[in-house]
């Protein structure tokens, strides 16, 4: 007996597909008439249907999905009459795969994208600057040096003038248009914003839960550093990092503009942006974790700040700002000029190190996820 129907349009073409299932238990089809182009699938046909039918996103999600992996491996028998042509059929799936991921919305990325090219325009003005006693000259281009200093005053203008621009347009206009869209709802219309479906929730932060997981994030920080001591894994260079150590510019990049700028972007650029449409918290910290080790650069920094991040970015998503977040990561920086200025602590031990990562661990999750709301 005929199990469902489904209708599926085709560049402007119509198709009616029809499931039925077999004595046997197998799926087949019957009836499988398109104007233009056919198609042949197994499994997906019902499940697509039954997604649909329950109008459940995350299904209709995983079905597309599905049907577009194994949309080239069709279980019927290649004797049917009507063979399998999936390129319209596939297109369809990608148009809504493309509405169910909201990639029309592309804040986080453009935020992401947008740090990247301050960092690339950062870099070429302390070459510039590095090197204005060559220019007009035949000096070869492959011998050209870049100061550390230089390095870092560039960075710090890029990073002050984009951490100043996202905490307007976050903050101050959108902030404030959200706000008055509650009584004026034309405004998201006339300014283009999408209504929330979701959006982070403030919660009350105390002195003593900034100090607390401040405290937990260092720790687990600490003992990161150390097991990768252990695994003889380090940063590849670090002159540009020492000769940064004795400039008060720079160790205002380090300390206070880079930890701010980077919170704007990873945590409210994209872990915000993420979870306002519907992507869970652990996703949207582990994506904004990923992307912020990923512009380190080195498996040495990469892997702590993986870590690190995902920790942040759940903070954010619970506390709903930066009130909690951006002082651990300040204090991470701070931590980390010291002991490049200064003797490092001694290295632990890799019981030490379990024993100190899981208390660590398990003291900020109880701050994070048992304290009242």
């Amino acid at each position: 007996m005929c199990k469902c129907l489904v209708n599926v349009q085709m560049l402007g073409e119509c198709a009616n597909v029809r499931m039925c299932k077999c004595a046997n238990g197998r799926l087949c089809t019957r009836n499988l008439s398109i104007c233009t182009f056919t198609f042949m699938y197994s499994h997906s046909y019902l499940r697509i249907n039954q997604a649909i039918h329950k109008r459940s996103k995350k299904r209709r999600l995983f079905a597309h999905l599905h049907i577009l992996t194994f949309a080239h491996f069709p279980s019927y028998p290649q004797t049917q009459q009507k063979k399998a042509t999936i390129c319209t059929f596939a297109h369809s799936h990608i148009c809504t795969l493309t509405k169910h991921l909201h990639i029309n919305n592309m804040t986080a990325i453009v935020v992401f994208i947008l740090f990247i090219v301050m960092q690339f325009v950062a870099g070429l003005g302390a070459l510039l600057f590095s090197n204005l006693d060559k220019l007009g000259t035949d000096y070869p281009m492959d011998q050209l040096s870049v100061s550390p200093v230089a390095t870092g005053i560039s960075l710090l203008v890029a990073e002050g003038i984009l951490a100043l621009g996202l905490w307007l347009w976050y903050y101050r206009f959108e902030g404030r248009v959200r706000s008055k869209a509650e009584t004026q709802p034309e405004l998201l219309s006339i300014f283009k914003f999408r209504p929330l479906k979701r959006d982070v929730q403030q919660r009350p932060v105390t002195v003593f839960n900034i100090i607390y997981t401040t405290c937990c994030c260092l720790i687990i920080a600490s003992s990161v550093s150390d097991a990768l001591t252990h695994l003889h894994i380090t940063a590849p260079n670090t002159v540009n990092f020492e000769g940064m150590m004795h400039n008060p510019l720079c160790l205002l990049l380090l300390c206070f503009v880079g930890p701010l700028c980077e919170e704007l972007v990873f945590r409210v650029g994209v872990v915000r942006s993420l979870y306002r449409h519907n992507v869970p918290g652990w996703a949207a910290a582990a994506i904004g974790a990923l992307a912020f080790a990923l512009v380190h650069g080195n498996l040495a920094q990469g892997i702590p700040a993986f870590i690190i991040g995902f920790i942040l970015g759940i903070a954010y998503l619970r506390t709903g700002d930066l009130r909690l977040c951006l002082p651990m990561h300040i204090a991470n920086n701070v931590f980390a000029v010291y002991c490049t200025l200064f003797a490092a602590p001694d290295v632990l031990s890799w019981p030490g190190i379990v024993f100190y990562t899981l208390l660590a661990s398990c003291c900020l999750y109880t701050n994070l996820y048992n304290s009242k709301e």
